[in-house]
């Protein structure tokens, strides 16, 4: 029977005595297997084993098979002690023996003749050779991962210290694997999947749901060569396991402090006379764990604190005033002998960066004497004079001229991040045979404003220091799982965890600082889109933020079941898993439409303008397209307009100003089947099969909508397959239907590995 499943599943490797490889496993466990042998060698048949968890007491019996071999899975981490027995021989004891997430302990017994009441004590150790499978990875346990220094106290970021890791910006959150996209990580706590799922595909290395330092028993890495029993979710596979309790209690506490009162200014900061940055940050937090019923019921809270006041230094650009004024100054060429009228020039000034000559031209009087409007636009000033008082706010530097009619202006923005980690983890000894485990993770963000998406105010006057975004966010995880051990050579765990992550992006923003503009489908708000008064570096910026309140919920629940049982020579593994994801999403920004200022192909005024500065007077291409924006800016020229108009999920209509939503339902399910042969004491044979089966989501609302007729309808009204075709008319023209119970797209039944 063996072999025929040989040749019916793939075989995926062999693992020879020596290798230092981990197996990986389903959920956060890990795995005991051995043989028990007598001092010839040969296999001892009906050994009892006991495998007593030295934390909490709890005991696990199994007994060796014909073929001497014994396993236990779904072992909790932690250290364990085996007692090996029978009559007729000395008990054998092994102490200090390590279960890690997702390894596999090989224990190899052995027994003396003798008295069964004599007893050969072994101080087994906390490592051991893997010879079960060829998963590649690393784990990190108990004090190492406290110890590590890590400033951010997420337990995440000590992945970028194993192999295969790579970061080509240097930041940790945008690390990879041995080449792959993010989207082939999974990460899981306690078992469960816990990334943000929305971002997977391109921001996979993220937790959604936090793993801190003082929380985390164990954490493990899996690279490659994982078996069937993983969840198809990603070819690398990061686990982590909170900490338990045990019948001895234990405890913690810290504070972690970093402060600017030392730091010196940056230079730039001193030489626009912008203040020092603040910088500081406290993380404190304790935990506990111990018996809350001793032998039956044990505990573990931790909870950890993160506040972060600070600042960060920003630059803007803005007019210089002869431009505010409607003036274009520019670096000649060569000075004119006989300038036009509207054009002064000198042979020195400080708005040339270099000190030499410099032009002038006025771009409203050019304007008048052609005919073109040169009265500037009320809105427009009245949001470029509010710009301009940034010149004498209190701690703002302005900087060395940018180039003649743009200066640079400095200041610092403050921001405070606040987070709370709590975590409470319960075991419970229902009977010799049944625990149960019961974990709550919640994490609290709060950043005001959100200065990682630039969310801070545009400049520290009135009004733009009112348009300034946070993001709040509450995440929580609920894991609960069962193992029951069914005899001497069986057992099952069942899993199940729910993760709901809902994130507000900016919601405080002023949605009153956008002027309203009627469309045919309702009011919306605008926001102009000014150039060349920007953030150092970018084309176009708009003194008010852009408009881009958001939220997202991107929430999962997950079942999994592991079946484990020990036969003969072979050690079994069955189970399956369930994953429903749920996505609720809405977008508010698309209540604001977007109006750009300059000068487009069609405007009367866009040849015209660029005549005020002509290459006679020694301008340059770049400063006509320069004058044309300063006109433009000044008269309020729109030369571009976009903007979006969302569904209303209710009504099934568009509306203007509406928030764009987005709900989905999708369900995935993975089984699976595989075997660890041990053919002879130094050759295991690893095997298995796994399906995969993702289903198409499902739009509970009801506002996605198809083509009548399905493909044939996408052709309108040129008829099925008459691309290119002019005046072929055999088709009609395409109409939508609400796609309704219909799915998206077929379903694969063919995901086998």
């Amino acid at each position: 029977m063996a072999k025929r499943l040989l040749c019916l599943f793939v075989l995926a490797a062999i693992c020879l005595i020596g290798s230092t490889e981990m197996m990986a496993q389903v959920a956060s466990t890990g795995q005991l297997v051995g043989t028990v042998t007598d001092q010839t060698g040969a296999v001892i048949a009906g050994a009892t084993v006991k495998i007593k968890d030295d934390a909490t007491g709890t005991l696990f019996e199994t007994k060796s098979t014909a073929d001497g071999h014994f396993a236990a899975a779904s072992l909790r981490p932690g250290t364990y002690t085996v007692t090996v027995s029978l009559q007729g021989f000395k008990s054998a004891e092994y102490r200090a023996v390590k279960i890690i997430i997702g390894q596999v302990y090989d224990l190899a017994a052995k027994l003396e003749v003798g008295a069964l009441e004599s007893t050969v004590v072994v101080e087994a150790g906390a490592e051991v050779l893997e010879t079960v499978s060829t998963t590649i990875g690393t784990s990190i346990t108990g004090k190492q991962i406290t110890q590590l220094p890590l400033s951010s106290r997420n337990t995440l970021d000590l992945a970028i210290l194993m192999p295969g890791a790579s970061s080509p910006t240097g930041a940790a959150r945008n690390t990879s694997f041995m080449g792959l996209p993010k989207g082939a990580i999974n990460i899981t706590l306690d078992g469960i999947n816990a990334q943000d799922n929305v971002l997977k595909s391109s921001d996979g290395f993220f937790l959604i749901v936090n793993a801190r330092l003082d929380a985390i028993e164990e954490f493990s890495i899996s690279t490659a060569g994982q078996g069937s029993e993983q969840s198809a979710q990603g070819a690398v596979q990061i686990r982590f396991e909170t900490k338990r309790g045990g019948n001895v209690y234990h405890g913690g506490g810290w504070w972690q402090h970093r402060n600017d009162f030392l730091n010196a200014n940056y230079w730039f900061n001193n030489l626009n006379g912008v203040p020092r940055q603040r910088q500081r940050l406290n993380q404190f937090g304790g935990n506990v764990g111990g018996p809350a019923w001793k032998d039956k019921i044990f505990f573990f809270v931790s909870v950890d604190n993160y506040r972060e006041p600070g600042s960060v230094s920003r630059t803007r650009t803005i007019l210089s005033t002869n431009a505010l004024a409607g003036r274009y100054d520019y670096v000649p060429s060569s000075i004119p002998a006989s300038p036009p009228a509207w054009i002064t020039c000198v042979t020195a000034s400080p708005r040339n960066p270099t000190g030499g000559a410099l032009c002038t031209a006025d771009l409203l009087a050019y304007a008048a004497s052609v005919g073109l409007p040169s009265v500037p636009d009320a809105a427009s000033m009245t949001i470029l004079n509010a710009v301009q008082t940034v010149r004498t706010a209190p701690g703002v530097g302005v900087g060395k001229v940018i180039d003649p009619w743009r200066d640079s202006v400095t200041f610092n923005n403050s921001f405070g991040g606040t987070r709370r980690f709590p975590d409470v983890r319960l075991d419970y000894n229902i009977t010799k045979n049944i625990q149960w485990t019961g974990i709550y993770h919640y994490n609290y963000f709060t950043s005001s404003p959100d200065t990682l998406n630039g969310l801070d105010q545009s400049y520290p006057v009135t009004p733009f220091s009112t348009n300034q975004g946070s993001q709040i966010s509450n995440r929580n995880e609920w894991v609960t799982a069962v193992r029951w051990n069914m005899g001497a050579n069986k057992s099952n765990e069942v899993r199940a965890g729910l993760t709901s992550s809902p994130v507000s992006f900016f919601p405080d923003l002023n949605l009153s600082l956008y002027p309203t503009a009627n469309t045919n489908l309702g009011t919306v708000n605008i926001r102009r889109n000014y150039p060349n008064i920007a953030l150092t570096g970018s084309s176009a910026f708009s003194p008010v933020l852009g408009y881009n309140t958001q939220g997202r919920n991107g929430g999962i629940f997950q079942m999994l079941d592991t079946f484990s049982w020990s036969k003969g020579k072979h050690n079994l593994m069955f189970g399956g898993d369930w994953t429903r994801v749920r996505l609720i999403q809405y977008l508010a920004s698309r209540a604001v439409n977007t109006a750009t200022l300059g000068l487009s192909s069609s405007d009367p005024a866009n040849g015209s303008i660029g005549n005020a500065v002509p290459t006679s007077v020694g301008a340059s291409s770049t400063d006509q397209t320069n004058a044309r924006n300063l006109y433009a800016m000044l008269l309020g020229r729109v030369s571009s307009y976009s903007g979006t108009i969302s569904v209303d999920e209710n009504t099934r209509t568009y509306k203007a100003g509406r928030p764009q939503k987005t709900r989905i339902i999708q369900h995935e399910f993975g089984f699976y089947a595989n075997d660890s042969w041990r053919i002879h004491p130094q050759l295991i044979i690893n095997y298995g099969l796994r399906w995969e089966l993702q289903l198409a989501p499902v739009d509970p609302k009801n506002i996605s909508f198809r083509t009548v007729g399905g493909y044939p309808g996408v052709w309108g009204i040129s008829g099925l397959n008459n691309l290119f075709k002019p005046g072929t008319t055999t088709g009609a023209i395409t109409t939508y239907e609400l796609n309704g119970s219909r799915k998206w797209y077929s379903t694969d039944m063919n995901n086998f590995a």
